[in-house]
């Protein structure tokens, strides 16, 4: 609307200075008021949602997921059948889920979904941001652990040494990414990381060799270190509890950014280094590669969360945009691998 306001006061100043006549002011402002009704009301010009408005090949495109999987993964993620903003718009859970799921798949703005779901921008970003909320509310644990009951510490361990570890007790790999940000009105050199030479925020992942994210811990200011957002995650403390059936410590693998710990490996640092230890870092790197198409795969599955235009710190919940992207990803991979 700022830029309604605008155009009043540049054809009132017209009229005072009578550059325009009353008459050609009165049509410009009449024509800029009826542009906007149209805009508000376009959405009226679409059917509502319904997943038989799509045919399958259209619907995977913009979904990601096909229409035959929507139920199942509705009961997945455990949403109430309806749900409502305080605001009073209320929508049913496969709508709510649809539209994250468009939301995320693309950089998009929030008008370009209203074809497929007839509804006003202002309300569809109700919908997005309260369905994401009640996603986040149901299922927001299972990103905060390393004991999930399909984690198989001693089986992806041996697989990940049968793909060529040096070692037999790393089950999984850990990892940090920055998800770049426009630039903030605010707080700009918090979010500024002097490495990538960029405003952002850094979340930490743990990757496990089946292609799925156990943990999943953030956001944190573009500036901070790896070796800082371990410590903040607590997730030391969960690694102590994982051991094999003789009791002995498990570890994850990081890169040398991370500290050195009994459930934490690294590569060996120096600029001279041995023989074996060159080995033994030339070996990890290569199995160690799974941990970075985890983070490119909820880029390229859900693109939204890569594209740092439409990443506005200071006017959406970004990192619950990302933790729902990371879970969605989780259930991309169940589905497709």
């Amino acid at each position: 609307m700022a830029s309604l306001v605008d155009f009043e006061e540049a054809v009132l100043a017209g009229l005072a200075t009578q550059v325009l006549t009353g008459t050609e002011a009165s049509d410009m402002l009449l024509e800029a008021y009826e542009d906007v009704y149209e805009a508000r009301r376009e959405h009226t010009n679409y059917d509502k949602f319904s997943l038989e408005n799509f045919s399958d090949v259209a619907f995977k495109n913009k979904f990601r997921f096909n229409k035959s999987e929507i139920p199942e993964l509705l009961d997945s993620l455990r949403l109430p059948v309806q749900l409502w903003s305080p605001q009073g718009s209320t929508w049913g859970r496969k709508e709510g889920l649809c539209a994250v799921l468009r939301r995320l798949s693309y950089p998009n703005r929030l008008s370009d979904l209203v074809p497929d779901f007839g509804r006003a921008p202002s309300e569809l970003s109700l919908i997005v941001n309260g369905t994401i909320e009640k996603i986040l509310e149901n299922n927001a644990h299972h990103l905060n652990r390393v004991d999930h009951n399909w984690v198989k510490h001693e089986e992806f361990a041996e697989a990940i040494y049968r793909r060529g570890a040096a070692v037999r007790n790393v089950w999984g790999f850990i990892d940090g990414t920055i998800k770049f940000t426009c630039r903030p009105g605010e707080g700009q050199r918090a979010v500024f990381s002097g490495h990538k030479r960029a405003h952002g925020l850094k979340y930490q992942h743990v990757m496990c060799p089946n292609g799925l994210i156990a943990h999943s811990y953030g956001p944190f200011p573009g500036r901070r270190h790896d070796s800082f957002i371990f410590a903040e995650s607590h997730l030391e403390m969960l690694l102590q509890n994982v051991t094999d059936a003789a009791g002995n410590q498990m570890a994850l693998y990081g890169d040398s950014g991370y500290p050195i710990r009994d459930c934490l490996m690294v590569p060996f640092r120096g600029a001279h280094l041995s023989a074996e230890e060159q080995i033994f870092n030339n070996m990890m790197s290569g199995v160690r590669t799974c941990v970075e198409w985890g983070f490119g795969k909820v880029s390229s599955v859900f693109a939204f969360v890569n594209y740092y235009a439409n990443q506005k710190i200071l006017l959406q919940e970004l990192s619950s945009y990302f933790q729902v992207a990371t879970l969605l990803t989780n259930c991309h991979t169940c589905a497709y691998g």
